[in-house]
């Protein structure tokens, strides 16, 4: 860090940027050089007070003055910096998460409270499944709502069928964040699969929310049914891109899953297993009662599949047979298809 240190020095010296030099700053402090780090934040503040900056942009101006206060240990100052910085670009996130972990370091470094930078960290990523022909109430709506601002949501992974995802799709656009879809077939295969056969204003609302998302992608565009394959294949695919999306932000993915924990196990179960066994976490379960009647919400594509599935587990021997084909990695729980004792 010291020999890096010194190079960015020599660019500095080059160059005329601050960039440089508030770079050899901080690698000085971390190499343990801290009269040297204060020394070199020290002629970073000299050269913004003197405009003598190079081409930066407005924020990483304010960032740099910023950093060059926490290393002389003027947090205070360098806090305030950095709020007025990131209101300069306050959806600049990936350059507000790089700044952030320098942050982080230096303060780890100098053994001070990192609590501040809370406030400042962008919003996190959420992936969201769920029963489909739920009953839509205020009161869930209210419940979700509440839970995405908690956890200061700002991009959504998941896919589109009606009930949970949709009501969970509509409060992520409502509170101006990014939607992005990742759907088992094509749009209007899904369509007519998930939210037509629920009756009601589903497919309206499908229409509706599918052309204010960020993002549309579709596992299979040539199917001509959803499987249940496909189903969990999307929800896999979902969920690495909100993994994904958090990690270039020095943020958190959550998961979010509208079910009823006590119920019959489901897609929905297995999906949230996987996601725990990556350690992340879930900000919760939302039971969602009884499903909608009529309208075809007891025939949803998940429930056909399960119900064509159950009649292959004649036999623990043929249950055994099948858990040997299915790849471990799918991670398919025989609790889903339970088989009857052997007679």
């Amino acid at each position: 860090m010291a020999r890096a240190g010194d190079a960015y020095a020599l660019a500095a010296d080059l160059s005329g940027a601050t960039y440089h030099l508030i770079n050899a700053a901080t690698l000085a402090l971390l190499a343990g050089d801290r009269p040297m780090a204060e020394a070199r934040a020290q002629q970073v503040l000299d050269k913004l007070e003197a405009g003598d900056t190079g081409p930066e942009t407005p924020y990483y101006l304010g960032a740099t003055r910023a950093e060059a206060l926490l290393l002389l240990g003027r947090a205070a100052e360098a806090q305030a910096a950095l709020e007025a910085a990131c209101r300069l670009a306050p959806e600049a996130w990936e350059d507000h998460a790089s700044t952030l972990r320098q942050f982080s370091l230096i303060l780890e470094t100098r053994g001070e409270d990192a609590g501040w930078l809370e406030p400042l960290q962008p919003p996190r990523s959420l992936h969201f499944a769920g029963h489909m022909g739920v009953v839509d109430t205020a009161d869930l709506r209210e419940r979700i709502d509440a839970l995405l601002a908690v956890e200061r949501i700002g991009f959504a992974w998941g896919a589109l069928a009606g009930g949970a995802d949709l009501i969970v799709a509509e409060a992520v656009l409502a509170r101006g964040g990014e939607l992005h879809l990742v759907l088992p077939a094509s749009a209007a295969v899904f369509r007519a699969d998930s939210a037509a056969p629920l009756g009601g204003d589903w497919a309206t609302r499908f229409d509706a929310v599918l052309e204010q998302a960020t993002s549309v992608w579709v596992v299979e565009p040539g199917r001509q049914a959803t499987t249940m394959l496909h189903i969990r294949l999307a929800a896999e695919i979902a969920m690495g891109r909100a993994v994904m999306k958090a990690a270039s932000l020095a943020s958190e993915a959550v998961q979010l899953l509208l079910t009823d924990p006590q119920g019959a196990a489901s897609a929905t179960d297995l999906i949230g297993a996987h996601w725990r066994r990556g350690g992340r976490r879930q900000v919760g379960w939302i039971s969602l009662g009884r499903p909608a009647q009529g309208g075809g919400a007891d025939r949803s594509p998940r429930s056909r599949a399960r119900e064509s599935l159950r009649p292959c587990w004649r036999s623990r021997s043929m249950a055994r047979t099948a858990a040997a084909m299915i790849p471990p990695r799918w991670g398919v729980s025989q609790r889903c298809w339970p088989a009857p004792p052997d007679r």
